[in-house]
């Protein structure tokens, strides 16, 4: 019998399933590099940790299966696939997802990349000194409202330089790359307060001091960029089978064919994104930016709704919100006590989160498998076990849970005591732990 110093097995039941968990694996990673290869190129609201999606990876597929995020944000999963020699396939609703996704997959031959790189500098170089020292009219920034409000003048004019020559470059692999640094650029140029994926402004003292320079940042950002794809490339040896299309998880009849998918390793997110991560205010101000030029922006009014499309984003009147779901039921009366409209829209996102679900086991092939990683959050001093909300929606659907691995999370961008009402002397704790709930088809 394995030594129980190093092993503690504890019975799990959520209904249907009767699982063990193994208490003392390791699934904290907390001193694990979750920078390397192509993922410190960009930051992103909750990144899944890389080490999670690597072991999900190898443990429950072989080389050359496929391995499906269903939300692939800036593309954990999909390189790690990659990196594991296996194809990739990933769906996101936000445009900036998909560029990052399908930049950080993409292997560029080094000494091509290198050349490209060089060439496009030079030029870029060159039209800066151009309009330092002559009248010349400067490119124009795209037509967003509030772009003074957000942006000083002088980095309007340096981001629009940057901009205008890195739509003249005609390889859209190199383009598409340069788009990446371009982003960290805006973002870190902006008026923003660094730190936050909400959109806040600096206060009006701290704004008089923020004065960056946009070429600084940009090459900082071009060479850190160059460094994680140059990794990326020994790694894989320029070899990439993902394809990473802009869909929504819900609705993907028409991208995946059923029962063709090997593995499912994914992170929804926590609750919506009004009062958890705002992915579309995080990316707003990049896609704003990036503009009608980028493939994968369909109008400026698709970048300002991106939250409302997401998973809660937005209620319906007249909607049957049960779902057959003890521990959610509980939830939603504890709320609904306090505030029913805080109670439909909770609702309302395990409505949508149920939606996924039903596509990931349509999609799955017979006895394949989904790795899901969720935290429980607190609404109106309520504690939702989303964990264990999902274990029994998901064997409702048609799976089978197998595991259910509880984690730390060791790096936290937000405190981890808040005031949730607002009120004097009314704390509560923020997220700080996490599940990856593995089910089979």
């Amino acid at each position: 019998m394995e030594n129980m110093k190093d092993s503690t097995l504890e019975m799990y039941s959520s209904g249907q399933a009767v699982v063990q968990i193994q208490k003392t694996e390791d699934w904290d990673f907390e001193t694990a590099d979750t920078r390397h290869n192509t993922h410190g190129m960009h930051t992103y609201p909750a990144r899944m940790v890389p080490q999670i999606a690597e072991k999900l990876i190898k443990k429950y597929s072989q080389t050359d299966e496929l391995v499906y995020d269903p939300m692939c944000g800036s593309g954990t999963v999909l390189v790690e696939a990659v990196l594991s020699e296996r194809q990739a396939i990933g769906t996101d609703l936000n445009p900036l997802a998909i560029l990052l996704s399908k930049v950080k997959t993409t292997p560029i031959e080094t000494n091509y990349l290198k050349k490209q790189v060089f060439e496009f500098l030079e030029k870029l170089n060159s039209q800066f000194n151009k309009f330092d020292t002559s009248n010349k009219r400067k490119p124009s920034p795209p037509d967003f409202g509030n772009i003074e409000f957000w942006f000083k003048p002088q980095i309007i004019s340096d981001l629009a330089i940057i901009r205008e020559q890195i739509f003249k470059v005609e390889d859209k692999e190199i383009r598409n790359f340069l788009l990446v640094p371009f982003s960290l650029t805006v973002r870190k140029a902006s008026n923003t307060r660094s730190g936050e994926f909400k959109l806040y402004r600096y206060s009006p003292t701290l704004l008089e001091k923020h004065n960056p320079n946009t070429m600084k940042i940009f090459k900082e950002a071009l060479k850190k960029s160059m460094s994680c794809l140059l990794e990326f490339n020994q790694s894989t040896n320029l070899q990439s089978h993902c394809r990473v299309y802009k869909a929504d998880a819900r609705y993907t009849k028409n991208i995946i064919k059923d029962n063709s998918i090997d593995l499912i390793v994914t992170s929804p997110p926590y609750g919506d994104s009004r009062t958890t991560v705002a992915y579309g205010q995080f990316s707003r101000l990049s896609l704003q930016w990036l503009g009608l030029d980028c493939d994968e922006i369909g109008s400026y009014e698709e970048i300002t709704k991106l939250d409302k499309a997401s998973l809660g984003g937005s209620l319906r009147k007249n909607y049957d919100y049960s779902l057959k779901s003890k521990s959610l039921d509980k939830v939603l009366k504890s709320i609904a006590s306090k505030d029913i409209q805080r109670a439909e829209e909770v609702a309302w996102f395990f409505v949508d989160l149920n939606d996924v679900y039903k596509q990931m086991h349509r999609v799955l092939r017979k006895d394949g498998v989904a790795g899901i990683v969720i935290g429980n959050r607190t609404v109106k001093e309520t504690s939702i076990p989303s964990s264990t909300i999902t274990s029994e929606l998901c064997e409702e659907i048609g799976f089978e849970t197998i595991e259910n691995n509880g984690r730390n999370i060791p790096y936290k961008t937000i405190p981890l005591i808040n005031s949730p009402t607002n009120e004097a002397g009314i704390v509560g704790r923020t997220m700080d732990k996490e599940s990856i709930i593995v089910v089979r088809k």
